[in-house]
């Protein structure tokens, strides 16, 4: 538990007063050699408030959350000749109320504090949280689900079954199945493994994406709306990884690694922009694709050099466009060194690089007259590289200093201008520091 005032300013006439408690309790019990349980309860509570010292007004609740979380999981484990088996039951079961100056504004709960101040009573005072103009929205979300985890030993096969379901306070009951398979082959201390997955994902919009209306800033920049009509996100999940491990006597070891995705969104839940740039709104948009690879390759040589490479293709479209800011080519590299020279100096130092690749997006409106969306422009971000030099130093037999230093961004890469998905950094950089123990 922890509660603190902190003053007001010379120009306001309150002081901020926040508190907040949260406590949990957890037990694990073993039900025989075979089935064990796991049980928890976790609460959470936070609120904030506005205190007016100069005034003669109530209290106003600007803020206040509460979440309680309860879970339970069983597990079975066992081993027979030709097969090992393990089950997993469980169930989560969360309440959360939300109160926000982010959400809708009501002045009758302040007129009817001041009423009730003034000793006139009303019969209609519906507020939990007196003199708060600010409304209250809670949900209930129970999640179960059942998996089953079977290994065939004698042919290095695995099978994962597994089904969850939602039920939420809102919305209907959704289901979630998923299975997997792997394959396992080791030869000669080399080892492959093959994965196959495939998911159903469901995602139940939260409060704020339901009820949000927030005037960003206090400045009528633009205002953000929650949408109480949102339906839920559904999504298809597949992915195929193959894993190799190459083992060598001669002290070489390669790790490769290739993971292809794909992930269909149905309804897919987004804030977007109305064509006066002025308000963003969350909506569902329809169907969202994603799909790509990942590829990365580690090698390690004599235990001392090391190199690591990735590289990722992505692609995410609505109606054949781009749907988003993501760079379809990128990767990164690193080369590293490290040797013990004696018992009392050892250094380790790299090369890292980061390589983004050109992305031409189109950024779309929502008319929220027509309930449509439509492109408003094209925008190019240039690929580009970015790369840093580091070296770490340890000396003394104790390994009493540590020195660390290196130049950041050693090409000295600069965008043409900055935004949330351009690189950051405004030109090269020299660092540096010593750590003593004693």
């Amino acid at each position: 538990y922890y509660c603190e005032t902190i003053d007001k300013q010379s120009y306001q006439g309150y002081n901020y007063f926040h508190q907040g408690v949260n406590a949990g309790i957890r037990g694990e019990f073993s039900l025989n050699k075979f089935w064990s349980l796991l049980a928890s309860y976790y609460f959470d509570r936070y609120v904030k408030d506005y205190k007016y010292v100069d005034y003669d007004l109530p209290d106003k609740r600007k803020y206040e959350n509460n979440n309680h979380n309860a879970k339970a999981l069983l597990k079975f484990n066992k081993s027979y000749d030709r097969i090992e088996h393990s089950l997993q039951v469980g169930a989560c079961a969360e309440y959360e109320y939300l109160l926000s100056d982010q959400f809708e504004f009501d002045l009758k709960p302040l007129i009817e504090a001041e009423l009730n101040r003034l000793g006139i009573t009303t019969s209609d005072y519906y507020y939990e949280i007196e003199g708060t103009p600010f409304k209250t929205h809670r949900q209930t979300t129970v999640n179960s689900f059942v998996s089953d985890v079977l290994n065939f030993k004698a042919t290095n096969w695995s099978m994962a079954l597994g089904l969850g379901v939602t039920s939420h306070s809102k919305y209907d009951t959704q289901l979630s199945p998923n299975v997997g398979v792997k394959k396992v082959m080791e030869e000669k201390g080399n080892k492959t493994t093959f994965s196959l997955t495939y998911g159903k994902g469901v995602r139940n919009p939260n409060l704020k994406e339901r009820y949000m209306d927030y005037d960003v800033g206090g400045l009528g920049m633009f205002r953000i709306i929650g949408n109480s009509e949102l339906t839920v996100e559904k999504s298809d999940n597949f992915s195929l990884s193959v894993n190799h491990d190459l083992l060598s006597k001669e002290r070489f070891k390669g790790f490769f690694m290739v993971n292809g995705f794909y992930h269909n969104k149905r309804n897919c839940i987004e804030g977007q922009f109305n064509v006066r740039k002025d308000t963003m709104k969350y909506i569902n948009v329809g169907e969202v694709q994603l799909y790509g690879f990942d590829a990365s390759a580690k090698f390690i040589f004599i235990d001392k050099w090391t190199i690591d490479l990735n590289y990722t293709f992505l692609k995410d479209s609505y109606s054949n466009v781009t749907f988003t800011t993501n760079r379809p080519h990128s990767g990164t590299a690193k080369f590293s060194y490290n040797s013990r020279v004696c018992d009392r100096y050892e250094f380790f130092v790299s090369l890292n690089g980061t390589i983004k690749g050109k992305n031409e997006s189109e950024s779309v409106v929502y008319d929220s007259n027509s309930g449509e969306m439509t492109v408003d422009k094209t925008e190019t971000y240039p690929a580009y590289s970015v790369w840093k030099l580091h070296s770490n130093h340890i000396i003394g037999k104790k390994r009493q200093i540590e020195l660390s230093f290196g130049l950041d961004n050693i090409l000295n890469y600069k965008p043409d201008r900055y935004d949330l998905v351009s690189c950051q950094s405004d030109g090269i950089s020299v660092y540096g520091g010593v750590k003593f123990t004693f």
